[in-house]
């Protein structure tokens, strides 16, 4: 169940930080506050507390997971959350690692769902670590960043001639 407090964190977040805001309300404003959360929390929070949890309670989270404890996939796995957010985290404040960090969490995401999904097949593992929420948050988390970052995109496709380097301006990814 923790799982779902990242992406929650991120919902939450989002909504109090634009109810506050001062700046304009616009879909785009909001869409890239929403993709800041999702940055932020829903992929950078949650993959630091993973590498936290894989690294600092080692014993623990194979158990909940049902693997045996000092099983070496959990370091391995641990570096990878670290780098993953990382990358999500400087996403926060920069749009040109937008699209890296999401590839990146679409790739890590999917394919520890997978492995989820081989052990509850395979090995009959329906440990909550492992055919739970976080299956789920596996899946839909990374699928709704890449889907905010294609609608994101759409929005800006109209200007995008007057942001062009060719325009004199700045290449929509490089903007702050």
């Amino acid at each position: 169940m923790f799982a779902l407090v990242f992406p929650a964190v991120a919902i939450l977040g989002f909504l109090i930080h634009a109810g506050v805001s001062r700046q304009p309300r616009t879909p785009v404003r909001l869409l890239d506050l929403l993709l800041r959360w999702s940055f932020g929390a829903a992929l950078g929070a949650s993959a630091l507390f993973g590498f936290s949890g894989h690294v600092f309670q080692a014993r623990q989270v194979a158990e909940q997971i049902g693997f045996p404890p000092g099983n070496p996939f959990q370091w391995e796995v641990a570096w990878a959350n670290l780098a993953l957010g990382t990358v999500a985290i400087i996403a926060i404040w920069r749009r040109d690692f937008w699209w890296p960090a999401a590839i990146a969490a679409a790739i890590f995401g999917w394919g520890a769902a997978w492995g989820h999904i081989y052990q509850m097949v395979v090995n009959n593992n329906h440990s909550i670590d492992n055919s739970g929420p976080i299956l789920y948050t596996d899946i839909l988390v990374p699928a709704a960043v890449l889907l905010m970052l294609l609608a994101r995109r759409g929005m800006a496709m109209p200007s995008r001639s007057a942001d062009s380097p060719a325009a004199g301006g700045q290449p929509i990814g490089q903007r702050g």
